[in-house]
């Protein structure tokens, strides 16, 4: 079956697409969630588990960054594989908001006054 294309349905798209592409929106919302809620856990505790979720980050963006590698090496222009690179970007973010996360949990003025809310159930 042959669809045509219809300037209409293409002007849709772009004005659909467009408004994808200049609208930022809250796209992962879990990991927010979780965040909001982390003073639950004990602070050790967090901050192991912010540790291993940097280690899957950092697995993660390895391997999107060395597909990105071999997919370009192969002759495809980066220009098609520009989803991939914003995938890159946000795990760079990502991974250095969650070490800086973990210092600050480290920090005696953080862990004290978490490690007290814990200990003290309020």
């Amino acid at each position: 079956m042959c669809r045509k294309r219809t300037p209409g349905g293409r002007d849709e798209l772009g004005s659909w697409l467009h408004e994808l592409v200049s609208q930022p929106r809250h796209e992962y919302p879990a990991f927010a969630a979780a965040l909001s809620l982390l003073v639950v856990l004990p602070p050790e505790e967090a901050a192991q588990a912010l540790r291993d979720r940097v280690m899957v980050l950092v697995q993660q963006r390895e391997a999107t960054a060395h597909s990105v590698a071999e997919t370009t090496a192969s002759g495809v222009h980066p220009l098609f594989l520009v989803e991939d690179d914003y995938r890159v970007a946000l795990l760079d973010a990502e991974i250095a908001f969650v070490r800086r996360l973990v210092g600050r949990i480290a920090d005696h003025d953080w862990a004290d006054l978490w490690r007290e809310h814990y200990e003290g159930g309020s």
